[in-house]
């Protein structure tokens, strides 16, 4: 990365304000604050796949769209931006490229490599810290080991050798992705960043997808549907009708700024997913 294109160190303290966070030393407590109220602050979002608008992933376009023109942003957006300011600021990160599979009759049915996330090694222990992959990312960092038999989510090795990443449900434990250890290229990112924001079947070319994850609900845009999904209790569910609901929403929930017109467009894309009895859904490549 040329020096031209990082981010200067006033972004930097912008970003820790917008956040609320004084880092001090490169500590799990401190990481573990900045993942949380990053996911609470910053949107995972599809509105520059499905509008069509240039996405480089060079740090100073990711910050403007995520952090300055306020248009959300996916794993290679928020995890891209996360590795290289917890990089700045003292933390040992290693960058990962991880298989979707949560969507699959079984994990290792074959996918592809479609989604970027980051390992962090804090005093000899390897923890993923993920802050990009909508509505299933967590609070904190999630230790690689294989005895976190209770936690709402962990990260242990599966038959093969890789690692996966999974989220307690209903009849227990189910795989979300999955990743090696293996090196990973700036090309490896460019490549799936590519596919999941240009191909005509791609999820988030397809469908308009939203998150944010607070600490005590989860909020989400599935296209047409606006849900509230609490930690304890019955979620809520509202259908969204015409554009000028879907600007709002974006506006006052998730803090996405689009115009008139390109609310237009969204909703126009969200109902057509909506009604789709087959084909690409939310869940391919989140």
């Amino acid at each position: 990365m040329t020096a031209s294109l990082s981010l200067t160190d006033k972004q930097i303290e912008q970003y820790f304000a917008t956040l609320g966070v004084t880092p001090n030393a490169a500590s799990l407590a401190t990481l573990n604050t900045i993942i949380a109220r990053h996911i609470s602050r910053f949107t995972f979002a599809s509105i520059s796949p499905i509008l069509g608008d240039p996405m480089p992933l060079d740090l100073q376009s990711v910050y403007d769209r995520l952090i300055t023109r306020k248009r959300g942003g996916y794993c290679y957006e928020h995890n891209g931006l996360l590795f290289h300011i917890l990089s700045r600021i003292g933390y040992d990160l290693i960058p990962v490229m991880a298989r979707v599979v949560y969507h699959l009759d079984h994990p290792y049915v074959h996918a592809p490599l479609t989604h970027r996330t980051n390992l962090v090694r804090i005093d000899g222990e390897l923890y993923l810290c993920e802050a990009g992959f909508s509505g299933f990312a967590q609070r904190h960092c999630i230790r690689l080991s294989d005895d976190e038999a209770d936690a709402q989510a962990r990260v242990v090795q599966g038959s093969a050798g890789d690692w996966h990443y999974q989220c307690k449900r209903q009849h227990g434990y189910h795989s979300m992705f999955r990743f090696d250890l293996g090196p990973v290229e700036d090309a490896d990112f460019e490549l799936g960043h590519f596919w999941s924001h240009r191909h005509p079947n791609a999820v988030f070319v397809n469908n308009v997808v939203a998150s944010r994850i607070h600490s005590d609900h989860v909020v989400s845009l599935r296209n047409t549907m606006l849900v509230h999904e609490p930690l304890l209790g019955h979620g809520k569910v509202d259908e969204i009708t015409d554009a000028d609901q879907l600007r709002q929403i974006l506006a006052e929930i998730f803090d996405i700024l689009v115009t008139h017109t390109e609310a237009d467009r969204l909703l126009d894309r969200a109902a057509k997913a909506a009604s789709r009895p087959t084909g690409p859904t939310v869940t391919e490549d989140e």
